[in-house]
């Protein structure tokens, strides 16, 4: 535990030799940890990797996250720091992000792809308000980015998704529901379920007025104006009257 108290402490710094040279002391001992710590030791190598440009180590720490959250999710005496979709989410967005800049995405889509089923994904405590929706965010840009169905996933969830309007008083869990919400309009769209996108835009676009968040709105009208043809009377008048508002 001693080194990866080390490991979270050094690489909280930017000097990126200091954080390599950390990486490299601590990889031997991540899988010596209690089984609690091994998913997060997995994530902040991942990240510390990522953000070094090392994208070999962030594929493989990406993959061993994303295998071990299967694993820990039929093991429930295994308690880990973060909620399991957290990780497994994360793990999906690194693997994913660094075979696109390796230019193989063409594999990329065949890994994500791979584990897009999603059957053993289940809730376990929704208390972890941040880190379920941080997951969730990962797996639907997933989802967007590589062209599975992630239906199953957000229906296990709906329960808890249907309280993220609880989270906009909180300026960190206000902004992931906001980001959630833009791409799960999205991925409407792209599931041609036109009448559910536009109404996920129309839900972003209140919740950019809400937050007075600019260049988010700019981007929520150009989605709506974009599939505005599939919108009702009624949505094309509140979102004209919104225009009005904003020009």
């Amino acid at each position: 535990m001693s080194h990866y108290r080390l490991f979270t402490i050094v690489t909280q710094g930017t000097d990126a030799e200091k954080n390599w040279k950390a990486v490299i002391r601590f990889d031997p001992f991540r899988n010596r940890l209690p089984e609690s710590y091994c998913l997060d030791a997995l994530f902040q190598l991942a990240r510390a990797c990522y953000s070094l440009k090392k994208w070999n180590e962030v594929e493989e720490y990406a993959s061993e996250m994303v295998e071990l959250s299967m694993i820990q999710c039929r093991d429930r005496e295994v308690t880990p720091k973060r909620h399991l979709v957290y990780y497994y989410g994360m793990g999906l967005l690194y693997k994913g992000a660094v075979l696109e800049r390796q230019g193989l995405y063409e594999q990329s889509k065949k890994y994500i792809r791979s584990y897009a089923d999603l059957e053993w994904l289940e809730p376990l405590d929704l208390n972890r308000l941040n880190d379920v929706i941080s997951g969730l965010n990962g797996i639907i840009v997933s989802a967007n980015t590589f062209g599975f169905n992630v239906d199953h996933v957000l229906s296990r969830f709906s329960s808890f998704i249907e309280r993220f309007n609880s989270f906009n008083h909180d300026p960190i869990l206000s902004d992931r529901h906001l980001r959630y919400r833009y791409h799960k309009a999205i991925y409407e769209f792209n599931k041609e379920r036109y009448e559910y996108g536009v109404k996920e835009t129309l839900l972003c676009i209140s919740l950019c007025l809400d937050m007075k968040r600019n260049e988010d709105l700019a981007r929520c009208l150009s989605l709506f104006e974009k599939h505005r043809k599939y919108a009702s009377e009624k949505q094309v008048q509140y979102y004209e009257s919104i225009r009005i508002w904003v020009d």
